[in-house]
């Protein structure tokens, strides 16, 4: 905000402006140049006092108002002495010599750009090149879990916050060339590998350990004739196919929640097709578990990880385990980070007992997670 002037100010400042309107240049011979000012004073006129009549030396006539003039020459080469600066501007009040601290600090998630796109799109296959980076990763999560036992009346309990996760024990299984038969291709260039990928178990606030595996030249009834289904259309092929799930080992030393079956659960053919329905089930033989998914493929979407677009592709999927309510399962792969996850969300459940949890990841590259600060 600038200062407010006094009224010496403004006089100061008209006298200036009326004085550089009236300048004008002296006669041809002057050395030095002079800048003539007129600086007219204006009194506010008084209403004429009456006059007794027959007075000598008394006129009724109104009383003229005295002009005073005054030529005013300011040498140029003179040094031209202002008034002292702080007759008309408040000085500045005294800096403190520590900084004030920020009313929010930063947040250390902050969010992309509304123009921000990804590095990378999301490719049909994982590049022959890529395989999952090891190491810590930070996830945000949000939505809501089941009320509280014995406080139903609340509602749904708010999830938020963030949560660390770690890529692990990348490992390739196979590699295969390709392979051509009487011009036609037996076997397409790839690579099998497993990686494991640790997070907390939902079901009993411990770590648990997901082992995935992901096949890149998996065979599927590409050539054949898709039967069309719903906007999708469905497709056979080989049951390790893509990305699958093998292993789900609790890290707490039980095992009660192992569950290793014999053929993992397809969850992402490769490559991939937009509209791709299919469908797989998976049987712990050990302890007689079963897990079945219908999924689709739908798209390519965008996850913001603090601050940079990712992109994967977006599945929609049902979920069943045994006996328990479906869960709605709609979850992000992204080929080009080599088949990982960066979003995942589960819904299962009605009224105060729904549950509605996403989870996204937090950064593109593994690395130290620093600490969360609200903003």
């Amino acid at each position: 905000m600038r200062p407010s002037r006094s009224p010496l100010a403004i006089v100061l400042m008209a006298s200036v402006v009326l004085g550089t309107a009236c300048a004008r240049p002296d006669a041809p011979g002057v050395a030095i140049a002079k800048l003539q000012s007129e600086i007219v004073f204006g009194v506010k006129e008084k209403a004429a006092l009456p006059q007794p009549a027959d007075v000598p030396g008394v006129t009724n006539a109104p009383v003229q108002p005295q002009l005073a003039r005054a030529n005013v020459i300011i040498e140029r080469e003179a040094a031209l002495e202002l008034p002292p600066e702080d007759l008309f501007v408040r000085a500045a009040p005294e800096q403190p010599t520590k900084p004030r601290p920020a009313l929010r600090a930063a947040s250390t998630c902050p969010e992309a750009a509304l123009n921000a796109f990804p590095e990378e799109p999301a490719p049909l296959n994982v590049p022959k090149d890529r395989l999952p980076l090891e190491g810590l990763y930070r996830w945000k999560k949000s939505g809501t879990s089941p009320a509280v036992k014995g406080l139903e009346n609340l509602g749904p309990q708010a999830v938020s916050g963030f949560e660390q996760r770690i890529i692990r024990k990348v490992e390739v299984i196979q590699t295969d060339q390709q392979i051509e038969v009487a011009g036609n291709i037996a076997q397409r260039e790839g690579k099998t590998y497993e990686y494991e990928f640790v997070l907390p178990n939902l079901a009993t606030g411990g770590l648990a350990a997901f082992t995935y595996q992901v096949k890149t030249n998996g065979r599927s009834a590409f050539a054949d004739d898709p039967v069309e289904e719903g906007g999708g259309f469905r497709t056979t092929g080989e049951p390790e196919r893509g990305v699958v799930l093998k292993r789900i080992e609790p890290l707490d030393g039980s095992k009660g929640g192992t569950f290793e079956p014999s053929t993992g659960l397809l969850l992402l053919p490769l490559g991939i097709r937009p509209g791709e329905r299919f469908s797989s089930a998976a049987v712990d033989s050990t302890t007689g578990q079963t897990m079945q998914i219908e999924g689709r493929v739908i798209k390519p979407v965008r996850v913001d990880a603090c601050g940079e677009i990712l992109e994967g592709w977006q599945v929609e999927s049902v979920l069943r385990t045994d006996n328990a309510n479906p869960i709605k399962y709609t979850y992000v792969i992204a080929p080009q980070l080599g088949g990982t996850f960066i979003s995942q969300t589960f819904e299962q459940g009605e009224g105060a007992q729904k549950s509605a949890l996403t989870f996204s990841i937090g950064q593109k590259l593994p690395g130290a997670v620093v600490p969360e600060t609200a903003g």
